[in-house]
């Protein structure tokens, strides 16, 4: 376990908006795991997962729907109160914040 990187993930997690409930940094900082709860009011919810917006390169690894686990595909809903596993890159951060905020 690195200092360090707890110590960034602790940071990242704070100092993003809206409903991001965790971030782990990936790969010496290449790529960023994020844990981010649908909101009502957010654009993704009610969108299936092809037609959500997210950003190229983004890989959704789970949706977390009250004690079910959904491996997604491109077919699923993101329902508001889910919670969605997200790997990213560091540079779609702001667009994946305004999709989920």
């Amino acid at each position: 376990v690195s200092p360090r990187l707890l110590t960034v993930n602790e940071v990242l997690r704070f100092v993003r908006r809206g409903n991001i409930e965790s971030v782990a940094v990936l790969e010496k900082e290449k790529a960023e795991m994020i844990e981010v709860r649908v909101a009502h009011h957010a654009d993704v919810a009610g969108k299936k997962l092809m037609h959500a917006g997210l950003p190229r390169g983004s890989v959704a690894g789970s949706i977390v729907r009250g004690d079910e686990v959904i491996i997604p595909t491109g077919n699923d809903t993101l329902e508001p109160g889910d919670t969605i596993i997200l790997f990213i890159r560091p540079e779609n951060i702001s667009k994946i914040e305004k999709l989920f905020y």
